[in-house]
């Protein structure tokens, strides 16, 4: 039995585990773990890799790959999802530790760019309007990978100077995205498709539009996907900071909502705004896209928030919730010809389409002679 003093240590080892691990976002983390997951399932479909994969957990893998191989939908035919197989890669991704080899999923010290890279090539997509033809992913999905890649060998352990293998696998990633950046340019130019990457920014006649959707609809998850439409739009604020926003970090002064922003993606101590509320103001002109009347209806809704101790948004995954919601607007047979014609085609359209949006229209299109200094723009956007 543990002695006080050994349990005690424990304790402290397990808060010095918390503390390590908030080094990263949850957010950020979770991408990572997926993106790894896919690398491990990839290693798994292909024998000539086994040897990658730690042998106890390759055989974990295999009974949960048999267990997905006899799970039905409600369909009664085999799923697709491999959600046994995905769940023994993440356990085996969450519970690694740091110097024992055997807790670690892929054996990284023999990981070769090659190997990587044929993993990389799988990273395309069919293009919309030729079945037959297939295009890279954009370059964020590389990154996306790599990035994941490097968050493995941070959190096993194992330096990526550990020998010659690893050495030459992360001289030559970066030369590989930068090639692979100007193929992926070159395949969407043979093909006669946009070169653009991301989603581009919602005008303001069309923002104006799909407010005026939700403010007209007498769905009450149409009110908070107003609420958050508006919100996002006025502060230029990340979606996730949006839905993640506390009912108690918004009050009133004067004739102005104040927005403590607190911790954001580039202030993760939530120091540099501490003494700096974000204004928000009533626009008495056009009622759908006035913030106070957005906010006091929500709360009309949701009355409960009033209690104060709670988010703004309540409820878990708000964030694909209403970017789900305006896509599906944005898409509907009803109104997607109207959106295109205001200059936002669907297929581009997502919840940073918002914020880059509200950056655009004030810098460029607010009817002055001049628009509000860039440090401004990228101080509220921040």
């Amino acid at each position: 039995m543990a002695t006080f003093g050994e349990l005690h240590d424990q304790l402290m080892d397990l808060e010095t585990a918390a503390v390590m691990k908030e080094r990263v976002a949850s957010s950020t983390r979770k991408g990572y773990e997926s993106r790894n997951v896919a690398f491990m399932i990839w290693l798994f479909d292909n024998e000539q890799y086994h040897n990658l994969l730690e042998p106890h957990i390759f055989s974990e893998m295999v009974e949960a790959e048999n267990k997905d191989c006899n799970t039905l939908t409600k369909k009664h035919t085999h799923s697709k999802k491999r959600f046994f197989l995905r769940a023994v890669c993440r356990l085996a991704l969450t519970s690694m530790n740091p110097g024992v080899l055997t807790t670690i999923p892929i054996k990284l010290d023999i990981l070769s760019f090659t190997i990587f890279t044929r993993f990389l090539s799988t990273f395309k997509k069919t293009v919309t309007k030729d079945d037959s033809a297939t295009i890279r992913l954009s370059p964020s999905s590389y990154d996306a990978a790599c990035s994941a890649l490097s968050h493995l060998f941070t959190e096993s352990g194992i330096s990526k100077e550990s020998n010659e293998s690893t050495k030459e696998l992360w001289t030559k990633l970066s030369a590989y995205k930068k090639g692979t950046r100007r193929l992926g340019v070159k395949e969407k130019d043979n093909l006669g498709l946009s070169t653009d990457e991301g989603k581009k920014p919602l005008p303001f006649s069309a923002y104006k539009y799909l407010a005026k959707v939700l403010f007209e609809s007498s769905k009450a998850e149409h009110v908070a996907a107003h609420t958050f439409l508006i919100i996002e739009w006025n502060l230029i604020s990340r979606a996730e900071f949006v839905v993640n926003s506390k009912i108690d970090s918004i009050w009133c002064h004067g004739d102005a909502i104040l927005f403590d922003i607190g911790k954001t993606k580039t202030d993760q101590e939530g120091t540099k705004n501490i003494d700096h509320p974000w204004h928000v103001y009533a626009n008495n002109e056009c009622a759908y896209i006035c913030p106070v009347l957005a906010l006091a209806r929500h709360l009309i809704t949701y009355p409960k928030i009033l209690a104060g101790n709670c988010p703004l948004f309540k409820g878990s995954g708000q964030y694909m919730h209403y970017n789900h919601i305006l896509n599906e607007i944005v898409s509907s047979n009803e109104h997607r010809k109207k959106i295109v014609a205001l200059g936002m085609p669907p297929q581009h359209f997502g919840t940073h389409s918002i914020r880059k949006g509200a950056v655009t229209h004030i810098s460029t299109s607010t009817g002055t002679t001049s628009s509000p200094p860039i440090a401004s723009i990228c101080l509220r956007a921040n």
